[in-house]
């Protein structure tokens, strides 16, 4: 009887260790699946369209409820900073920025995406005062940041567009887009639409 019994209380033992492991398993499934829920793998994306061609608004309004867990969340609270920056609402660009570095985004990335804006504040005030050059030169150098390098005056464009109508220059703005449609016109193939920066990089 005492040989059996080293036996039996090796048994009891190697046949709990599975179920210990097995509830710890079970627990981080259900961690992880309550972080990936409503992941949206498109935000990001979709964010960077946003911002290359001036969309403020759709920035501005991400739902960062929504958005907390998810793993692009620091560039995402990046370009909502920006956005901020650009209608003038300097609290919320102070907020998001901050969020963006506590959520990990890299300092030179913030600094790159905020010098871009800058630009782009001088490309408006270049356009008040109805300098050609200067307004193409500051829009430029506001998106080639994300921009593919050979479409980056066409993005530029769309934005000093955007930019102007939201300014209300009507007159220039309309002159720039006849501007783009002959530069269109003559490379028809270079014009692919916005799908083709979804996958421009915030590095």
């Amino acid at each position: 009887m005492m040989k059996h019994q080293p036996e039996h209380t090796a048994n009891t033992t190697s046949g709990s260790e599975p179920d210990t492991s097995s509830t710890a398993l079970s627990v981080d499934e259900r961690e992880i699946a309550g972080v990936l829920e409503d992941y949206d793998e498109s935000a990001l994306s979709e964010a960077k369209v946003s911002w290359l061609f001036g969309q403020w608004q759709d920035l501005t309004g991400l739902d960062f409820d929504a958005l907390h867990n998810h793993p692009d969340r620091d560039r995402l609270a990046l370009l909502t900073a920006a956005a901020h920056q650009q209608t003038g609402n300097h609290d919320a660009a102070r907020k998001f920025t901050r969020l963006a570095l506590n959520w990990g985004c890299p300092p030179q990335t913030v600094a790159k995406i905020l010098i871009a804006g800058i630009h782009n504040t001088l490309g408006c005030a270049a356009a008040l005062k109805q300098d050609d050059v200067r307004t193409q030169r500051h829009f430029n150098r506001a998106v080639d940041v994300m921009a593919d390098g050979s479409r980056t005056e066409l993005v530029a464009h769309a934005r000093a567009v955007r930019e102007m109508t939201r300014m209300g220059l009507l007159p220039q703005a309309a002159g720039m887009v006849e501007e783009e449609l002959l530069v269109v016109g003559t490379a028809p193939k270079a014009n692919n639409g916005s799908a083709k920066y979804q996958n421009a990089s915030v590095q």
